[in-house]
């Protein structure tokens, strides 16, 4: 199941890597402007590390935006969590149901 939390991640990451990459600056380089290890800034690109609010901090004083900027909007965040909790809904009513296992893949496949 997708989590607000791992949502936020994943969505902030994403406008952190954008951001960094618009500035022509790699991942070294972000972390050495805001004293962190380049694998902090992997990792919270790829949504898998949460994100302090020092650090986000950090990067808007570095590439001079406002903190709103790199946030997502409410119903941007919604909509995700709510169509992955209508995604584990339905697969767990095709794991109570007669359908082949084949047909549930396919269903889920296009459910995502």
């Amino acid at each position: 199941m997708t989590d607000i939390h791992s949502v936020l991640s994943k969505i902030i990451g994403a406008r952190i890597s954008e951001l960094r990459k618009f500035n022509n600056d790699n991942q070294q380089q972000l972390a050495d402007k805001i004293g962190v290890k380049r694998s902090s800034i992997s990792n919270m690109e790829l949504g898998n590390q949460q994100i302090s609010l020092v650090v986000l901090y950090r990067i808007c004083q570095v590439y001079n935006v406002e903190f709103y900027s790199l946030l997502p909007r409410v119903n941007e965040v919604a909509s995700k969590v709510s169509l992955s909790l209508e995604i584990d809904s339905v697969n767990e009513i095709l794991k109570t149901s007669e359908v082949g296992s084949l047909t549930q893949q396919k269903i889920l496949e296009l459910l995502k």
